[in-house]
């Protein structure tokens, strides 16, 4: 069982792990080179850590709990700043996504140019294969979802990727917030879920995720419409004036206003 300082870890983990008998001067070191390679089962991407003193005294702990494809990460960390660059990613592509719920204490991230803070209780959808920078000020606890990239793909529109998803709204977002810091202890406590009923958990969630992504489009800032008009307009005049080029392909038009293929898919399909 692995002991946070402050909130007890639901259930009995799959994995577990804890710097607590390992030497202080170790125990940064320790988790660095657990980052850097991208450790299973607790570690599925690579990360960068560090600390301005990385001999100062360090405590940090991981569990991992499962049920068929329903996974989910409890960690807790005194100060430390991570990140996952270009690098990592090329050599780390994961096939899942991550819902962070801040549990305690405070971080801030960086994604796709957006600076956030995140307090108790913050949730945060993020692709980590955007490169992302965030830091720790404090003791902090966290818990993360993994999400399987092929089952929110198919509910949720393309572009969200690169500054990830902050359900920080009330309504739908206080939902998914009280969703995913109760539903750990539902699959890993004593009355454990079923491989099917996990299933069927992971699936309410992505469909309460995608109603969230959803209705944060439709509230878009006008700002943002505005761009995004402006940019379907640059598409299909991009493909009006290369019509005759045999190399003109939706992955060409995409590489060229630097957007994804499905957005360029969708911009070039929509009626005018």
């Amino acid at each position: 069982m692995l002991n946070a300082p402050a909130t007890e870890l639901p259930g009995s983990p799959v994995a577990a792990f804890t710097l607590r008998d390992v030497p202080r001067w170790h125990r940064f070191p320790m988790m660095r080179d657990m980052m850097a390679d991208g450790h299973p089962p607790f570690m599925r991407a690579v990360l960068t850590a560090t600390r301005e003193d990385p001999e100062a005294p360090f405590d940090a702990g991981i569990a991992v709990h499962t049920t068929g494809e329903l996974a989910c990460t409890d960690l807790y960390t005194e100060a430390v700043t991570y990140a996952r660059t270009e690098r990592a990613v090329a050599a780390s592509s994961v096939d899942v996504y991550g819902l962070h719920l801040q549990v305690e204490g405070v971080s801030h991230s960086t994604q796709g140019g957006q600076t956030r803070t995140h307090q108790p209780g913050s949730l945060m959808l993020m692709d980590c294969n955007v490169p992302f920078h965030v830091c720790e000020p404090g003791w902090a606890q966290h818990r993360v979802i993994r999400i399987p990239r092929r089952q929110l793909d198919a509910l949720i529109a393309p572009g969200w990727q690169r500054q990830g998803i902050h359900c920080a709204q009330p309504g739908l977002g206080s939902v998914l917030t009280q969703y995913t810091r109760r539903s750990p202890r539902r699959w890993a406590g004593s009355a454990r879920l079923s491989a099917a009923q996990a299933g069927a958990a992971l699936d309410n969630l992505c469909r309460l995720l995608a109603l969230y992504a959803d209705a944060q489009t439709k509230q878009a800032d006008p700002a943002d419409r505005a761009i995004n008009a402006a940019r379907l307009i640059q598409v299909r005049r991009h493909i009006e004036q290369h019509l005759a080029d045999p190399a003109l392909t939706p992955a060409s038009v995409a590489a060229a206003h630097r957007i994804s293929q499905a957005a360029c898919t969708c911009c070039s399909s929509r009626p005018a």
